[in-house]
């Protein structure tokens, strides 16, 4: 992004779409880095045709790249138009689905055997063995077996 100071604000005034160079290698035989960076110094540029590596010096200067930028006043209208800021009772309402879906998620759960299911739910009962019966072990899913 780029930034203005405008009346001891700072405004976004433009956003980068491009940056420059984009090629370069560490070693004028390694492999070649696509990267946007902020200094180049010590690395090797692509220049001329037929192509060839040209080791740039590092100093204790930063050799920029270059950035390209496209400013947002000439279409403040069209964002205007296109991002709408939701009104209270949206937010509100997307506050409480998000609230709610931990809630909603927790009731879903299914206990995992029958054991876990409370007595109205399932016909089998402890007696002093807890271990289903024959007919019920074949009855229920190969995990839950004992």
């Amino acid at each position: 992004p780029v930034f203005i100071s405008q009346s001891g604000a700072w405004r976004l005034a433009g956003i980068n779409y491009a940056v420059g160079p984009l090629a370069v290698r560490q070693t004028i035989d390694g492999p070649t880095l696509t990267a946007a960076l902020y200094d180049y110094g010590g690395l090797y540029l692509e220049t001329g045709s037929p192509v060839s590596w040209q080791l740039v010096s590092a100093t204790m200067a930063n050799i920029p790249a270059v950035s390209y930028s496209t400013f947002l006043s000439p279409r403040s209208d069209w964002i205007e138009a296109v991002i709408t800021v939701p009104e209270p009772a949206t937010l509100l309402l997307l506050t409480a689905a998000f609230l709610a879906t931990p809630l909603l998620h927790r009731r879903a759960q299914v206990p995992r055997c029958r054991r876990c299911l409370p007595r109205s739910f399932t016909q089998f009962t402890h007696s002093h063995d807890p271990r289903p019966s024959v007919a019920e072990s074949k009855s229920m899913p190969a995990l839950h077996r004992l």
